[in-house]
């Protein structure tokens, strides 16, 4: 288990990460998704590139074209995998930001609600 620990001069808060993350789990899940989803797409990619080459050394124009559409495509989907992931990864990290300063000031101040 993640423990963070805060001093301010008298005495020692100690915070529990799961607290803090607790209210960003549909981030942290979407932010999974997209990376691997664009882990896939890496990959797919690599595929498809390997064929059309194939194609195109073997002078088959229509299979060619065919393929280089699908890469187009799938890169287009990895593009936009890679967005999906840093969006909810800079949302991910903000909000959790966000509620550690509340936590920490809340804390400092002597009014938490634990």
């Amino acid at each position: 288990m993640l423990v963070l620990v805060l001093h301010a001069g008298r005495s020692i808060m100690v915070l529990q990460m799961k607290k803090v993350i607790k209210g960003q789990t549909r981030y942290l899940v979407l932010c999974v998704f997209f990376v691997l989803m664009a882990g896939v797409m890496g990959t797919a990619i690599q595929f498809f590139k390997g064929n059309l080459l194939d194609y195109a050394l073997a002078g088959r124009s229509d299979a060619s074209f065919k393929f280089g559409v699908i890469l187009l495509v799938a890169i287009a989907i990895e593009l936009v995998t890679y967005y999906g992931y840093y969006h909810f990864r800079g949302k991910f990290s903000v909000n959790n930001l966000r509620v550690m300063r509340n936590l920490f000031f809340k804390w400092l101040l002597g009014t938490e609600d634990d």
